[in-house]
Order: structure tokens, then C-alpha cells, then sequence
């Protein structure tokens, strides 16, 4: 099962579900603390906005500290098309992504109530490495999606290529002697008729 923070908060009483203040209190670090909580997944596209909100920070600071843990599986980038780390996104998307994660620095992190962006600014601050760690963090996780991504299509392409040669080796062992050859690429320019020109 999934806790999905935008239906699970009400929209009617935010502050309250924020804490009132107090991050220990939220509704985000309290799911994410749970011992039935497993892993964190955050929903992406190529403009990765949710890493530019500062409660999703927040959530990736708990995911940080929760990944030390035997039972906990980290963060998990998904697309429209699929999971990053499991390559089956795409590689167009996982590309986009990483270009945007390699110019994203995590300070620029805006809330909605700067007061909520002053307190776990403070947070991430005081962590070992701080924003630093943050930054590498994310990184080094789109950067496991990217190569994830480059196997699945490498394998994928292997697979296609070798499907195709064999059916066409098959074909050509079956096909009758007398029958016409099949129609090709063109592998030349192609020969443009001779014109005669009547000078009569």
C-alpha cells in the first residue's frame, strides 16, 4: 500500500498536517517514520519540480537518514512510463532528468510559508555535509537511474537485434531456390535511365 501526501493531507487544516511548526509533528515525517514504511517515492517529470519544493526536500533529508536502515529501499524516481532505477522509463526521459538535476542546487528549495522553508533549510543545514550532502544525494541517485536506464535499453536493443537477424536466417534457409529474390534497401545511388537526345 501507498501513503499519497497530496490525498492523505487535508486541505482544509494544512498547518496542522505541516505540524504547526514543529517538522517532528508532520504528517510527511510521521508517514515516512512508520515501521510498515518501506521506501519513498516521488512522482517526476523532466523539470523534477518536486525537488525544488522544500517539504519534498524534507522528505528526502527522512529518506537519507531512513536508508542506513536494513528494511528501508531509498528513494524511488517514477516516471509516466516507469521507475528510473529500473529502467524502464525511457532513456529520453532519464536524460532530461539528469540534465536538470546536474544544474539543480536544493538551496533554491522554495515553500509556500517561509517559515516552513526557514526550518528545514535549518535542518538540512545542520546534517553532516548539509546541502552538500543533499545535492549528492540526489545525484548520485538520478545518476544509478541513468545507467539503469542505458542497461535496459542496451538489452532491449541486443534482444530486438538478435530476434530479427535469427527470423531472417530462418527465412532465407526455408526459401525456395527458383523463388525471386525479395526486395532490399538500396545500398547505391540510384541510376538515372539515359536521355537521347534527337538531333534530326
Amino acid at each position: 500500500s501507498y501513503w499519497i501526501c497530496t490525498f492523505s493531507n487535508s486541505q482544509w487544516h494544512v498547518k496542522e498536517e505541516l505540524g504547526l511548526g514543529q517538522w517532528q509533528n508532520s504528517s510527511f515525517y510521521l508517514a515516512l517514520r512508520s515501521p510498515e514504511c518501506q521506501g519513498t517515492t516521488m512522482i517526476i517529470d523532466e523539470s523534477v519540480f518536486p525537488l525544488q519544493r522544500i517539504w519534498c526536500l524534507f522528505e528526502v533529508y527522512q529518506t537519507i537518514s531512513l536508508s542506513r536502515s536494513e528494511h528501508f529501499h531509498g528513494l524511488l524516481l517514477c516516471t509516466s512510463t516507469g521507475v528510473l532505477q529500473q529502467g524502464n522509463a525511457g532513456t529520453d526521459v532519464a536524460v532530461a532528468v539528469a540534465k536538470t538535476v546536474a544544474e539543480l542546487d536544493t538551496r533554491s528549495a522554495k515553500a509556500t510559508d517561509e517559515k516552513d522553508r526557514l526550518m528545514i533549510h535549518s535542518l538540512i543545514e545542520n546534517m553532516p555535509g548539509g546541502f552538500d550532502t543533499m545535492n549528492s544525494f540526489v545525484r548520485d541517485t538520478i545518476c544509478s537511474a541513468l545507467e539503469a536506464s542505458h542497461l535496459h535499453y542496451e538489452s532491449t536493443f541486443k534482444t530486438l537485434v538478435k530476434n530479427l537477424t535469427s527470423r531472417d536466417s530462418s527465412s532465407r534457409s526455408t526459401q525456395s531456390p527458383r523463388s525471386a529474390p525479395l526486395p532490399t534497401l538500396l545500398t547505391s545511388a540510384v541510376q538515372q535511365p539515359e536521355t537521347k537526345v534527337d538531333t534530326n
